[in-house]
């Protein structure tokens, strides 16, 4: 099996443990996965934007069946050999087409720290709706910007596209979904503290290449740029003794990490 190359964005699991910052970026997804379980009990799942699939294996034990998709055709490939699972299958779809599942066909879809990268969010929720059966729950996950980013500035991370406050979430999500509730992830202090001090510092050292009259292409090029000057030094002790098992969701954004909003159908 060749292995799966990480590119800054994409969380494989082995590779996110020997670093304080990859341990707080795992524990921040997993910890999504972990909060899903009750929605995804003996249910048929759809999971979009599965990436290297770790997250749609540690759910698929619970569910009737789940179906995790990505666009990576080398992210499926990797998927399929390391994860296996009676009711977990692997696909390849098409970025901005329709999906390729029939009206009604889950009861849950998952959509972790995707909507931020797709051209036509409110056209990826009117997808995620028809898939959906009657009453279904989709269960939405993003980052915050107003934790990451200064006011209109645009995205440090040179994959997103865009990102979110609660407010605008909302506007988005309630376009297309009858319902929506919103939560905060709320995270222990030593995961809270690293990666508060981590968006900062990102925030202020991209701040000349995210500013509001730089074009979407400009930025990525500049912020991919500034990447190749970022290169790691020696490997510091991980300090972080927290979990994703620590972190829980709350109705209370004083201390939000990341947003969730629950959309039903």
């Amino acid at each position: 099996m060749s292995e799966l190359q990480t590119d800054g964005e994409r969380v494989i699991a082995d590779t996110y443990q020997d670093s304080d910052q990859g341990i707080v970026i795992y524990s921040m997804h997993m910890a999504t996965y972990n909060y899903a379980i009750p929605y995804c009990l003996n249910k048929d799942v759809i999971d979009l934007g599965c990436g290297s699939g770790y997250g749609a294996s540690y759910i698929a034990p619970h569910t009737k069946s789940i179906t995790a998709v990505d666009i990576s055709s080398d992210a499926i490939d990797y998927a399929k050999t390391r994860y296996q699972h009676s009711q977990l299958s692997f696909q390849v779809i098409k970025a901005n087409t329709r999906l390729p599942f029939d009206d009604n066909s889950f009861d849950t879809a998952l959509s972790f720290q995707v909507i931020e990268h797709v051209d036509n969010d409110v056209g990826y929720l009117q997808e995620a709706f028809r898939i959906l059966k009657p009453n279904g729950v989709l269960l939405l996950v993003t980052p915050d910007r107003k934790k990451r980013l200064f006011p209109l500035q645009s995205p440090w991370n040179r994959w997103h596209l865009r990102e979110y406050s609660e407010k605008s979430l909302a506007r988005v999500a309630s376009q297309v979904f009858k319902s929506c509730s919103s939560a905060s992830m709320v995270a222990p202090k030593d995961i809270e503290h690293f990666e508060n001090k981590r968006c900062a510092k990102l925030k202020w050292l991209t701040l000349p290449f995210t500013l509001p009259v730089i074009s979407s292409k400009l930025r990525f090029r500049l912020l991919t740029y500034l990447g190749k000057f970022s290169q790691p030094g020696t490997q510091a002790p991980v300090t972080i003794k927290s979990s994703y098992h620590d972190i829980t969701f709350s109705k209370d954004s004083s201390s939000n990490l990341n947003l969730l909003m629950v959309c039903k159908k």
